[in-house]
Parts: structure tokens; sequence; C-alpha cells
């Protein structure tokens, strides 16, 4: 079923959504007892990557099958330092050269495995993508399961949860969002989709999210999007999405943070091609940017003697 705009909407407003120091605070209304959180953008760095030629974290080969590994979301992990207070991690996912159709289930490491999948790789299809948001144990710990065969499995994160009382400080982020126009016959020329420009007052972090669903004249090839700071396409953020007949179009989300360094606008575009003979088309697509300042340096006094 297409997700209409109507539904979109439907999906925004059950969550509550506010702007305050440090990010952007999700208050979950499923239960009444959930303690709000503050998301906080970070930039992009890994977690790991299990490839053997990759020395990122403490994995060094394929997840095989019936297998999971256990990552650590706290402290200096992979490439990130995330601080102990993290309560839950945003990841971008990729899951390379599956040796069988499988899929991947992430999931805190003081719970029980959920049945359902976080990422669907399929044999012969390269490549796979997806954004992961998962909770972490009380120790800062998550889990990966792998069913099927081996896969490579990278993890990027995007950025952190923390509880509301744990907020940095710092000046309240200013967000903006685009609801673009549907956007068909995407060929494998760079085709933009959607952009949104948002201000910022000097240096800082700006986090980018794009959604939507895609789908082909046929099912054979591939969509790839990317979000760019220009309308060419780039390889700094990227999801493949597998086109399905047009009755059955594929959600689709593409996450990427941008530095900046002092103060204008900063206009980004979720950009899409195509890698073989098909067309695709791109229905529904939002952007949202929200801009989180970079924290004020202390004020320091120097004295100086008289002479």
């Amino acid at each position: 079923m297409t997700l209409n705009r109507s539904r979109w909407a439907a999906v925004g407003a059950a969550v509550a959504v506010t702007l305050g120091a440090g990010g952007i605070g999700l208050v979950r209304a499923a239960t009444p007892e959930s303690d709000p959180s503050v998301f906080v953008p970070i930039t992009n760095c890994r977690i790991f990557d299990t490839r053997s030629n990759h020395d990122i974290g403490p994995f060094n080969e394929p997840l095989g099958p019936d297998s999971e590994i256990t990552v650590d979301g706290h402290g200096e992990t992979g490439n990130c330092v995330i601080p102990e207070t993290a309560t839950a991690l945003q990841l971008n996912m990729t899951a390379v050269l599956a040796t069988e159709t499988t899929h991947l289930t992430v999931w805190p490491a003081d719970a029980e495995m959920p049945t359902s999948s976080s990422m669907n790789p399929q044999f012969g299809h390269g490549t796979a993508y997806n954004a992961v948001t998962t909770r972490l144990s009380p120790t800062g710990e998550f889990k990966v399961y792998n069913l099927l065969g081996e896969v490579g499995v990278i993890a990027d994160v995007t950025g952190y949860f923390v509880a509301a009382e744990n907020a940095p400080s710092g000046p309240a982020p200013a967000a903006a969002a685009a609801d673009g126009e549907d956007v068909a016959d995407i060929g494998t020329d760079d085709a933009t989709v959607v952009d949104a420009t948002i201000s910022v007052d000097g240096p800082g972090i700006v986090q980018a999210t794009a959604v939507g669903t895609a789908s082909g004249d046929v099912a054979a090839d591939d969509l790839w999007c990317s979000l760019s700071d220009t309308t060419v396409f780039d390889d700094g953020s990227v999801q493949k999405v597998q086109l399905t007949a047009a009755d059955a179009p594929t959600n689709m989300t593409v996450m990427r943070s941008f530095e900046v360094a002092e103060a204008g606008d900063l206009t980004a575009s979720l950009v899409c091609k195509v890698s073989g003979t098909a067309t695709a088309t791109v229905e529904n697509p939002q952007l949202s940017l929200t801009y989180l300042p970079a924290e004020a340096p202390a004020e320091t006094t120097t004295t100086v003697a008289a002479p």
C-alpha cells in the first residue's frame, strides 16, 4: 500500500517532537510511564565493520549462520566516542556480500531477540542499507543477529538518545522541512527528488533525514539515493532500494550529518538514480533538517601584571 500524505501526517501525530537544548526530544506517547528522551545528532562515525580487511571495532570476520555479536555502544568504540549517558543509538547499517538471502536483527543486549528483522540482505544483490534505531542495555550494549549464510555488516552512528535531564547544554537547535512532489522517470542520471534549506548561526552540525516510497517500471533494477549538499549524487550517505512493481512501493530512509563551519544557509538535496535500464518513481518525498550549534567556547580572563 502506498504511504500517502495523510498516513504520513497520522504517523507524525503519534509522536510529540520538541525542540530544545541539545537536540530533538521525542516523547513516546505509547505508555504513560515513558520518560522523555533527547536525540543528539553527531558527525557520522563507524562503530564496527566485520569485514576482515577493515580494522574498525572488535569484529574482523562476517557474521555466520545463526550467529550474533554483542556491540559496546558506550565510550570509545570503533571510531566513535559515545557518552555513558546514551540510552539508544541511531545507526546507518550496511550489509555486504551475503552468501544467502537472510535477515539481520538488531536489539538491546538485555532483552530477548525480537521476531522482526532490521535488514533483509539478498544473495546476489551486492549491498543492502537501512536506518536502524536500537535501545542500549543498562551496560550500553546491543546485539546483531544473522539468520543464514555469511554476511559482512557495517554500522555508522549518526546520533544517540539521552534522558532529557542529561541533554547537553547549549543553544537550542533550529529545524526546517520540505514536502516534495512525486518524481517519476528517474533514470541513470542524477535526479533531485526534494531539497530543503536551513539557516545556521555558526559552526555546528546539520542532521538530514529523507523518507519516501520508491517503485519501478520493472522489478529488476536498483534505485540509489543519497543526501548531498549539492545537486550531485554523493556517496556520503546512500541507500539502495530494490525496485518493485508500481503497486508495491518500497519504503526508503536516508540519513546524513553535515558539518557547518560558519553562519549561512545550507541546502541539502535527496538525489537519486537507477543502476540499470529501468526507470523509477519516488512518491511522497519528505526531507527534514535539524541544526545543532556547536557549544560556544567558555570565556576566559587573562590578568596582566603592571610593569
